[in-house]
């Protein structure tokens, strides 16, 4: 029904999945993400139980490797098809980075592949907000 965005981070000593739907029918459970001058409103927030990631550091950077169920991300088998996301077929997407400052306390940069005009790090709703029309898009190899 609408965008969702997947962050993946360490938290604690463990690395957490959470998802974010912007739009859903039917039960909502929305969070509102507040700075002193704005709001923003997301449908559902949910921490993944059934995604798997680990983050290790290596040498300059870090690796990421991530399970999450199709499902979970809206690709819910229907009827003639798998699930799957589709071969052939064009999907929208962004991938990005958010750098933490040199203490791992806050927020110092956020790159992304796509959306080149996403530097937002001190605004909390506007880094919630999704830009879909800034997305880039990929193909699903067969």
């Amino acid at each position: 029904m609408g965008d969702i965005r997947l962050l993946m981070s360490k938290f604690e000593t463990n690395t957490a999945a959470v998802l974010y739907r912007w739009k859903v029918k039917g039960e909502k459970n929305p969070v509102k993400f507040v700075c002193p001058w704005r709001s923003h409103t997301v449908d559902r927030v949910d921490v993944l139980a059934d995604a798997k990631a680990v983050m290790t550091r290596k040498g300059g950077g870090y690796l990421v490797e991530a399970a999450v169920p199709l499902a979970t991300l809206g690709f819910a088998p229907q009827a003639g098809s798998t699930g799957s996301p589709q071969a052939g077929k064009e999907y929208k997407l962004d991938m990005g980075v958010i750098f933490s400052d040199a203490k791992g306390n806050d927020r110092a940069a956020r790159v992304y592949w796509a959306n080149k005009a996403t530097g937002l790090v001190n605004d909390v709703p506007g880094e919630i907000m999704a830009s879909p029309e800034m997305w880039g898009k990929a193909t699903v190899a067969p």
